[in-house]
């Protein structure tokens, strides 16, 4: 793709990175003019060892980019929670201390029971494709010194920063770790020059919500899957766990109840 496209999701170590990881092969197209002030297309799609496309786990969507590029909406950052937090003693900073970011994730997963498959070794690769500069991990960190909260995000200098990956532990969940890490992380961010952020992560509506009081634009995308049933499996696992989970706190509520 163009050497010069903002988004971090073009980045060919990035791209590399999906191909041992997934076994992927990563396939750049282009249309409209290549060269002059003409209209022009660029993408990358993932093609699976059967030659189909195949979003990799992780990536919120495929890079796309359109030249005249779309108007851009700088993120604005919801600063409530600065204050208290850093009172409670709590501080936040750029971390290479992978195995504490990998601690949050891991105890997000359990909590919300959803699917992240990434392990700490896969994320020690990612760093070691994609360098500090595009690979930025943050970290917050309790009163005590443990990891409280962690906010793992693509960036490319000058154009695009992606959040890719987050999780707070399940004791600091109240204690604005996780909003005081995004003020931290947005800040280092415009310092390095990004331009503005996608926060991603709007398909969970839990993290929707968690997200929007930053001030960004909520924005749908869509995504294309094959008919078959495996597929719908898969779409019934993830519609059922949630549903599961409601029933299991109904069912305590009333255990509980006199």
């Amino acid at each position: 793709m163009d050497p010069h496209l903002p988004n971090p999701l073009a980045l060919e170590a990035w791209h590399e990175f999906n191909r041992i990881k997934w076994g992927v092969l990563p396939l750049r197209l282009e249309f409209g003019q290549t060269e002059g002030d003409g209209a022009r297309l660029e993408a990358v799609l993932y093609l699976n060892r059967r030659g189909r496309v195949f979003l990799p786990y992780g990536n919120p969507y495929v890079p796309l980019w359109f030249r005249p590029p779309s108007t851009r909406y700088p993120a604005r950052a919801e600063r409530r929670w600065l204050v208290l937090a850093e009172r409670a003693g709590y501080r936040g900073e750029r971390t290479d201390r992978l195995a504490d970011a990998h601690a949050c994730l891991m105890e997000t997963v359990a909590r919300k029971r959803f699917r992240l498959d990434l392990s700490l070794r896969e994320l020690e690769l990612a760093r070691e494709l994609l360098g500090d500069e595009h690979l930025r991990v943050y970290v917050c960190y309790g009163p005590d010194g443990a990891p409280a909260a962690t906010n793992i995000v693509l960036h490319r200098p000058g154009g695009m920063a992606v959040g890719w990956v987050g999780g707070v532990a399940s004791s600091h969940l109240s204690a604005g770790a996780a909003q005081l890490l995004e003020v931290v992380s947005m800040a280092d961010l415009a310092s390095a020059g990004a331009s503005f952020i996608d926060l991603a992560g709007a398909n969970i509506p839990g993290v929707a919500l968690a997200k929007s009081p930053f001030g960004g634009r909520l924005t749908p995308y869509y995504f294309v899957s094959p008919v078959g049933l495996k597929p719908l499996a898969i779409w019934m696992m993830d519609w059922w766990r949630p549903e599961i989970t409601r029933a299991k706190k109904r069912d305590g509520s009333a255990a509980g109840s006199p």
